[in-house]
C-alpha cells in the first residue's frame, strides 16, 4: 500500500507539473484594445478621426485589417442621424470576415458592440467594415477593436495591403448607388436599398485591383441640383470630408489619387435644357471644377463621363469644358444608358444589373486611358 501511494504521489506531481505548463500558456493569452487608425487598419475612402473614433463619412468608406486572435469584438458609434432619422434613412453598413458577410444593417444606436469571431485558438482573420449608404445620411464610427490573443507576435493587428492604384469617383445619386436594390422605380429613397458595394464605382475599382474613394451626394450637380437650385453643388462640397455632417477639410496630400472619375451633369440636365443660355455657364463652371480637381490632384488622370441615366445632351458640353481646360491628362467617354429590360431601381435609377454592366465599360476605359497616357 505504501508503494502504491508513492507511485500515486509521483504521478500527481508529474500531472501537476503538466497543469502548471498549461497554466503558463493560458497566462500568455492577453486582452488588448486597438484604435482604428492608420497604424492599425487600412483606411479606405474619406474618413474623419475625432477623439479616437474613426468615422466613415462617404459612400464606400471603410477600414480593413488583419487580426490574429482567439476572439474579437468591435465597438461602433452612431452620429445624430440614428436619433433623428427613420430606420430606413439611417446609415447602412456591412462587416466582412475573410470576404464573407457577417452583418448588413442600418445603425440604430449611438454605440454598440459586435462580436467578430470566437475560436479555441488563435487564427488570422481579415476584417472589413464599410459604409454602404451615402454621406448625406450620416456616417459610421469605429471606436475600438478588442481582442483576446495567445499569439507570441508583438502585434496581433495589421492593416491590409495598399493597392498600387487609387481611383476617386465623384458623382451624384448614380455613384451613391441610390435605389440599386429596389424592386421597382416606384419605390422611394431608402438607405436600406442603397449599396455602394454593388455600384459601378466599387466594381470597376475591383476589376482594376485598385483602392477607391467615393465622393458623392444624391441630387448634386455642377450649376444646379436635382431641385433646380444652387444648394447642392459638387464644386462647393468637393474639398470637405462630408459636406453635411462632417464638414472638415479633406487632406489631399495624405490621400493621393491616381485617377479621378467625374460623373456629374445628370442633375444639371433639366435646368440647362430649359434655357440654352445656361450651356455656357455650365461649360465655364465645369471648367472651373476641373481646375479645382487638378489643384487637389496634381498628377492624377482625370476622366469625365455621364450617360447611365441618359442626359447625353450634356456630354458635348462636358467635352467643350475639357477643350477649354486644355489639360493633356483629361479624358472623357459616354456611358451607355441603362436598359429597361435589365430592370429599374428606385426613382428610375440604375439597378445592380445596370451598374455591373457599366462597371466593365468604366474599367475598360480607365485601363485604356492609363495605357494611353503612361506610354
Amino acid at each position: 500500500m505504501v508503494f502504491i501511494y508513492i507511485i500515486s504521489l509521483s504521478f500527481f506531481e508529474i500531472y501537476s507539473k503538466k497543469l502548471n505548463f498549461s497554466q503558463i500558456a493560458v497566462d500568455n493569452c492577453r486582452d488588448e484594445s486597438f484604435l482604428p487608425d492608420g497604424g492599425n487598419v487600412k483606411l479606405i475612402g474619406r474618413y474623419i478621426i475625432k477623439e479616437g473614433v474613426t468615422w466613415l463619412v462617404q459612400s464606400g468608406a471603410a477600414i480593413e485589417f488583419y487580426l490574429k486572435a482567439k476572439n474579437s469584438e468591435i465597438i461602433l458609434s452612431g452620429d445624430n442621424s440614428v436619433i433623428y432619422q427613420a430606420p430606413d434613412q439611417r446609415p447602412r453598413y456591412a462587416i466582412y470576415i475573410n470576404e464573407d458577410l457577417l452583418i448588413d444593417e442600418t445603425m440604430g444606436e449611438l454605440e454598440k458592440s459586435l462580436a467578430l469571431f470566437s475560436s479555441e485558438k488563435d487564427n488570422e482573420y481579415k476584417i472589413k467594415v464599410i459604409l454602404l449608404s451615402e454621406a448625406m445620411n450620416g456616417g459610421i464610427g469605429i471606436k475600438e477593436i478588442k481582442v483576446n490573443s495567445c499569439s507570441n507576435e508583438e502585434k496581433v493587428i495589421k492593416p491590409s495591403e495598399k493597392k498600387s492604384l487609387t481611383i476617386e469617383y465623384i458623382g451624384d445619386s448614380i455613384t451613391c448607388s441610390y435605389g440599386i436594390e429596389s424592386k421597382s422605380q416606384s419605390e422611394p429613397f431608402q438607405t436600406t436599398t442603397e449599396n455602394f458595394s454593388l455600384s459601378y464605382a466599387f466594381l470597376s475599382a475591383k476589376i482594376l485591383n485598385a483602392d477607391y474613394s467615393g465622393v458623392c451626394y444624391s441630387g448634386s450637380g455642377i450649376i444646379a441640383d436635382a431641385a433646380g437650385n444652387a444648394g447642392n453643388l459638387m464644386p462647393k462640397h468637393y474639398t470637405k470630408a462630408n459636406a453635411f455632417s462632417f464638414p472638415d477639410e479633406w487632406d489631399f496630400e495624405k490621400n493621393i489619387n491616381d485617377i479621378v472619375v467625374i460623373n456629374l451633369g445628370t442633375n444639371d440636365y433639366n435646368y440647362v435644357r430649359a434655357d440654352n443660355k445656361r450651356e455656357d455657364v455650365f461649360i465655364q463652371e465645369y471648367t472651373n471644377f476641373l481646375g479645382l480637381i487638378r489643384e487637389k490632384n496634381p498628377n492624377a488622370i482625370i476622366v469625365c463621363t455621364i450617360g447611365l441615366m441618359g442626359c447625353e445632351y450634356m456630354f458635348p458640353l462636358i467635352e467643350k469644358a475639357i477643350m477649354l481646360f486644355g489639360d493633356p491628362k483629361v479624358r472623357s467617354f459616354l456611358i451607355p444608358a441603362q436598359n429597361p429590360e435589365d430592370g429599374i431601381g428606385a426613382q428610375y435609377h440604375p439597378n445592380a444589373v445596370s451598374h455591373q454592366k457599366a462597371s466593365i465599360i468604366v474599367a475598360d476605359k480607365l485601363k485604356e486611358f492609363i495605357e494611353e497616357i503612361n506610354n
